[in-house]
């Protein structure tokens, strides 16, 4: 009975411990994510999603390794911030705001992604959350993240504004 009783659970430790699952297709491991406007987004295991935790260290994985990141799908919300006016082909901006220490006293900077976007813009400072391709632009000779948005949604209520990381 005892070698009956031990041969079953080796049986169901050699059945739960091998994987006979066939590994996913990338279009298998997508989620189409409904939300209440009923507009939809499909979102897979390679997305970047930028949200209020390690919101500036998550930027700063982006610019520091970006070729890791190029052609990846990006989820992030902020504020629309108006940037200097430039031949670059980007007028805008979603950032938050941080306190970047400097000694004893901080300086609020804004920091987030430059975007291109072929619609309109909400007005400057209110909050969008967007959805785009992350690719490079050449500023002297130096690669830097652009964000190509393909669907931009005005937010009435803002999220965090100021972020602490």
């Amino acid at each position: 009975m005892k070698k009956l009783v031990l041969l079953l659970s080796l049986c169901f430790l050699v059945g739960c411990a091998s994987d006979t699952t066939t590994p996913k297709s990338p279009e298998e491991n997508t989620t189409t994510l409904t939300s209440q406007d009923q507009s939809k987004s499909t979102v897979t295991l390679n997305d970047v999603f930028v949200g209020d935790i390690n919101f500036v260290a998550q930027l700063d994985a982006i610019f520091n390794e970006i070729d890791d990141y190029i052609g990846k799908t990006i989820h992030m919300e902020g504020l629309v911030t108006t940037v200097a006016e430039n031949d670059l082909g980007y007028k805008y901006a979603i950032t938050r705001y941080y306190d970047l220490p400097d000694g004893d006293h901080f300086h609020t900077i804004s920091v987030g992604l430059n975007c291109t976007y072929d619609g309109s813009w909400p007005k400057e400072g209110s909050w969008a959350q967007i959805e785009g391709i992350i690719e490079t632009i050449d500023i002297d000779g130096e690669a830097y993240p652009i964000v190509r948005v393909t669907k931009l949604t005005p937010k009435a209520t803002p999220g965090l504004e100021k972020v602490s990381s």
